[in-house]
């Protein structure tokens, strides 16, 4: 029989198998996915795991804003309280990440040792019930009811599912692994990942993340629906050289917000001949660095971004990408493409428009 394993620190247990954390023999209630992010910290607690990192590990192939992340630290944190000293158990390490700042131990229990005593002598008939009954740990109750529960249509899931869809029903199912890559959302549309936005309440939307372009007159210059969900900081560079190439020149001011801001890409942008870069900086400011963004050029840039995000709402609403009417990875570029086009055809007739009547 395998042995159970645990994590502890301080007066805490973290019980891999039951999925649970404890004090004192008592369980303590959290979130599925703040459980799933203590273990997280607990297995890799000799080290700091950046945000990006985590995010990756706690919803893979999946857009989350970075939002969610500070909800569920937050949601440990008043969970576990202060160590004895008044320190959080889970420390933020600036512009790095989290790590769990506490001596760790990681134990390999017998499971005999942790049985229930024997149970009282019991009557015949009990012991012939109790024969034909299977024994199961609740460490491994969830694993025996899935091998004791027959499959109905057995190959026609295989077939529709595929080797990669087996492969991830079985770590699920069997090995408890919420974590899979190129995990399956949609049978129809296999290529769909899961988008969070928002607080945590929002609904998960399914679909491909699409990132779009701006420049003056509400023109869309370029989009590109992304095969994986990247970073927003490596989609900075790419977007200027793409203006560049289309125009042949670099932009006077190139905007985006605090997910695409950092020193390289802000020397990136000046280094193509950007004369003003508006990257609102994340964090912790300095003075300089508040001083900087209070000038005035730099809040009618950020004004202006604010502005292009309306551009988003109008393609959905207006020109139909909140939902793609066509099929497959290629159909859903077709369909943003489309909803450009009708786009940039509305805001040239308007900008001929206004010129025609001045």
């Amino acid at each position: 029989m395998p042995q159970k394993h645990f994590y502890e620190f301080g007066p805490y247990r973290i019980d891999v198998a039951l999925s649970r954390l404890e004090r004192g023999g008592d369980v303590v209630t959290i979130p599925p996915k703040a459980f799933d992010l203590l273990l997280l910290l607990a297995r890799n607690h000799h080290r700091v795991l950046s945000k990006t990192e985590l995010m990756e590990a706690l919803w893979p192939k999946t857009f989350v804003e970075e939002a969610n992340l500070t909800q569920h630290v937050y949601t440990l944190r008043k969970a576990l309280g202060e160590q004895p000293g008044g320190a959080p158990y889970i420390e933020t390490v600036p512009r790095r990440g989290y790590r769990l700042a506490a001596d760790v131990r990681e134990v390999q229990a017998d499971p005999a040792a942790l049985a229930a005593p024997p149970a009282p002598p019991a009557d015949s008939a009990s012991l012939r019930q109790r024969a034909v009954t299977p024994v199961v740990l609740d460490g491994e109750r969830k694993q025996a009811t899935v091998l004791h529960c027959g499959v109905a249509n057995a190959a026609a899931l295989a077939e529709r599912l595929g080797p990669a869809g087996l492969i991830e029903m079985t770590a699920r199912l069997l090995g408890g692994d919420t974590h899979v890559a190129d995990k399956v959302m949609s049978v129809f549309e296999p290529h769909t990942e899961g988008i969070r936005k928002g607080k945590i309440a929002t609904p998960t939307e399914f679909g491909k993340l699409v990132t779009i372009q701006e420049a003056e007159h509400q023109i869309v210059t370029a989009y590109e629906v992304h095969a994986r969900r990247p970073a927003d900081k490596t989609l900075w560079v790419p977007a200027l050289d793409r203006h560049q190439q289309i125009f042949g020149r670099a932009p006077d001011l190139a905007a985006g917000d605090r997910g695409f801001a950092s020193a390289a890409n802000e020397g990136a942008a000046y280094a193509r001949g950007v004369r003003r870069v508006v990257l609102p900086q994340a964090g912790r400011k300095t003075p300089a660095r508040r001083a900087y963004e209070r000038q005035r050029w730099f809040r009618r840039g950020q004004r202006w971004r604010v502005g292009c995000e309306g551009r988003i709402s109008v393609l959905k609403r207006r020109h139909g990408l909140r939902r793609s009417r066509y099929r497959g990875a290629d159909g859903i570029s077709r369909w943003v493409g489309l909803g450009v086009i009708a786009n940039n055809l509305v805001s040239a007739a308007t900008v001929l428009r206004q010129r025609t009547a001045a």
